[in-house]
């Protein structure tokens, strides 16, 4: 190399560049191409998914209609719904066939990812909705049962849901909520199938003992599912799942179905419970719409951004071989001596002014030369660095091991990257994200070192914000659904582990929907803000407390101990506290509020196989103390 002439030299140090940023502009255009088809097939996936969607919901309802004609096929405004849904159901029916053929290029890549898959299911599909016609004359004509209606629509929504499924795990897999999407048809078809199955037996005449086993199933799927979507949605939809599922109309739909189990019920009530699961359901579309506008958007931002991003690098490539070439003629024309050249070069590399702070040492690491960016960060002048070792930067937070493993890899391979804390001139310690590069001579001796950095304190407070949010809720700060949850999970596999007991305590309190009906949200807020504070003062450090929901708090009860009586007089001791403490009136601004819980206690691991059936029974244990005359505590029945 050394042999080589000057300009021979110059021209392989332009040329590798310039090969280099041609390699990368054509990895970088490829890569922007492949995002905007990803966001089209994106679009076009959430664009049918919504279609399919709106066909299921119509399907639902007229299923649960026609259960409820065949059930009492003489009320003729039954019968004026029924033929007002079908028209809806065929709509969404028609729908379906313009998207089976619609020609579109977004259309055509998304049927290669996945027609293999769904081509069989879409014939299904067509195949049942060919014979809709029959089963409806059937169902008006009181020539078919309620088993051969329900399992009529049931098979169609399944494969449509299967459908559903495919497409957000192939096309969707990296988008927020996808797994979300699937939960929620399965969601709504399971509270859909309940809506059907009470409704027929409250018009029926005779109430048929063998459906109860299914509606209770029915019951517990849906619960299954709810606790799913929390599991893998984001935190806008659950929130909007709170914002739209009001928990007035879930407590109306659990009085409901106990009426119904204990035979309160008759055909009276049957328009009733088909509005308020109705309710529940449209209020499920509506997060799944939302959810769908907000993949559109999404979708339309990436291909836009993708469309600019592939302009202005086109623009930049343009420019940067035009500059090269300008600089290579330049430059040529500027040569005097190789060494002078050599040095330039080298220091036109590397000291430049950027954003990002820069600092050269020599191979001491005594400061050299510093950019603007380096003063603005660290507080330092030229002047008062200049010579001066890199450690007056150094905050003592890492260890000789941590210096040590960096200098290994600046030795060995030229370079190191990664996180560290560094410390300002006025003593504040702030992480920064730092690469250091060590720059040799033509001898490969290293003469200096160079590293660039920037202050990533407020990305740091960001990602910890965003955690703390994901984890607390947000009235109360104490821990979320969440995080108890994973909390939980650990515990109970400690427990088994380890073989000791520990309690799980789920508190609902009494009346609460009175307290915010009569005296507003505002105090009802302030109310469970004062609960939670006094539920705080009362627990040990070790314990875990956490709102999951509405009046709903949830506390794990640590211990070390095997033995199942001292568990259980130490959570008795632990209910009478908050007993009580909530017996105390909370005064709240001009308002004197007298308060009860009822208090469902799950001790584990004892026989339970997971840590959500300590959670189930405990919610059940709440419940039973709800019957039996709340303000009360209550212990699962342990295995």
């Amino acid at each position: 190399m050394n042999r080589l002439p000057l300009k021979l030299k110059i021209l392989i140090m332009f040329l590798v560049p310039t090969v280099a940023l041609l390699y990368v502009t054509i990895v970088f255009i490829d890569l922007k191409y492949s995002q905007l088809q990803s966001s089209s097939a994106s679009k076009a996936a959430t664009e049918i998914t919504s279609t399919l969607s709106a066909l299921i919901h119509n399907l639902q309802i007229e299923r649960g209609l026609s259960a409820g004609y065949i059930a009492s096929s003489s009320e003729n405004k039954k019968l004026i719904d029924l033929s007002s849904q079908f028209k809806l159901t065929d709509e969404s029916y028609k729908s379906f066939l313009d998207l089976i053929q619609l020609h579109s290029q977004e259309k055509k890549r998304l049927h290669e990812k996945i027609a293999y898959k769904v081509k069989p299911l879409v014939k299904n599909i067509v195949k049942e909705l060919s014979e809709l016609k029959d089963i409806r004359k059937k169902v008006l004509e009181n020539k078919i049962n309620f088993v051969q209606e329900v399992e009529f629509y049931t098979a169609i929504n399944g494969y449509i849901i299967k459908i559903i499924k495919i497409i957000n795990e192939t096309v969707n897999i990296k988008t927020t909520n996808s797994h979300a999407i699937v939960v929620l048809h399965y969601l709504k078809e399971s509270a859909g199938l309940e809506r059907a199955y009470i409704y027929n037996q409250l018009l029926s005449k005779k109430f048929e003992s063998r459906y109860l086993e299914k509606i209770i199933e029915l019951q517990e799927v849906q619960k299954k599912y709810e606790d799913d979507f929390f599991t893998v949605s984001s935190v806008d939809a659950a929130m909007n799942f709170y914002k739209y599922i009001d928990g007035s109309i879930k407590k109306d739909i659990k009085s409901t179905r106990e009426k119904f189990i204990n035979k309160k019920l008759n055909d009276a009530d049957a328009q009733r419970w088909f509005m308020l699961k109705t309710q529940y359901i449209d209020s499920l579309d509506n997060i799944l719409l939302i959810i769908f506008d907000s993949h559109i958007k999404n979708s339309e931002i990436r291909y836009e951004k993708a469309s600019e991003d592939l302009l202005i690098v086109s623009i930049i490539s343009g420019l940067s071989f035009f500059i090269l070439t300008c600089m290579t003629f330049i430059i040529f024309n500027l040569i005097r001596k190789e060494e002078k050249l050599l040095s330039e070069v080298m220091f036109s590399a590397y000291a430049f002014e950027s954003h990002e702070a820069i600092v050269i040492t020599d191979v001491n690491a005594n400061i050299v030369k510093i950019n603007q960016a380096f003063s603005d960060i660290t507080g330092y002048s030229f002047e008062e660095v200049n010579g001066k070792n890199i450690r007056i930067l150094k905050s003592n937070k890492h260890g000789k091991s941590f210096f040590k493993d960096m200098w290994y890899k600046i030795s060995t391979i030229g370079k190191w990257n990664g996180e560290i804390y560094n410390k300002r001139k006025n003593g504040e310690i702030f992480p920064e994200l730092l690469s250091i590069t060590a720059i040799k001579n033509e001898k490969n001796t290293t003469t200096h070192y160079i590293a660039q950095f920037s202050d990533i304190s407020e990305l740091k407070a960001t990602q910890e914000e965003a955690e703390y949010q994901a984890n607390h809720d947000f009235l109360t700060e104490l821990d979320n659904r969440k995080a108890i949850t994973k909390r939980l999970k650990e515990e109970f596999a400690k427990s088994k582990r380890h073989n000791f007991l520990e309690a799980f305590l789920f508190i609902d309190l009494d009346g609460f929907k009175q307290i915010n009906d009569t005296y507003g949200h505002h105090i009802g807020d302030l109310l469970l803000i004062e609960f939670a504070h006094r539920l705080r003062n009362i627990l040990r450090e070790e314990d875990v407390l956490a709102r999951i929901s509405g009046d709903e708090f949830a506390i794990i009860i640590s211990n070390s101990n095997s033995n199942y009586d001292e568990m259980k007089s130490t959570t008795k001791e632990v209910c009478k506290k908050i007993f009580h403490s909530i017996s105390k009136k909370f005064i709240l601004e001009d308002a004197e509020i007298s308060m009860g819980a009822s208090i469902g206690v799950s001790i584990f691991p004892m026989k339970l196989l997971n840590y959500e059936d300590v959670i189930n029974e405990a919610d059940s244990a709440m419940y039973k103390a709800k019957l039996n005359g709340k303000n009360r505590v209550e212990f699962a029945i342990e295995l």
